[in-house]
């Protein structure tokens, strides 16, 4: 899932801030029934598990806009964000 993340981060406005912060993330995402779901969700659309990639395009319009809230959450709360924003 990790993995995942980091593929659709690159090119990610805050793509620096939440490629620092997925490698952290695996027992949120188990504990995250919504995220976890999507994910798995993703990975089966894109073929992940065979092909080890995934982009954006092989996304829906509600999956793009879920990760891309995720990715906005996690700059916003980051120790990065929180230090720049003190």
């Amino acid at each position: 899932m990790v993995e995942m993340l980091n593929q659709l981060a690159q090119g990610h406005f805050y793509e620096k801030t939440v490629m620092g912060l997925t490698d952290t993330l695996t027992s949120f995402i188990s504990a995250n029934n919504q995220l976890h779901e999507l994910l798995e969700r993703c990975a089966k659309k894109s073929n992940f598990q065979n092909t080890r990639t995934i982009s954006w395009s092989d996304l829906g319009s509600d999956d793009k806009r879920i990760i891309n809230c995720f990715f906005d959450y996690l700059y916003f709360t980051s120790p990065q964000f929180l230090k720049d924003a003190g």
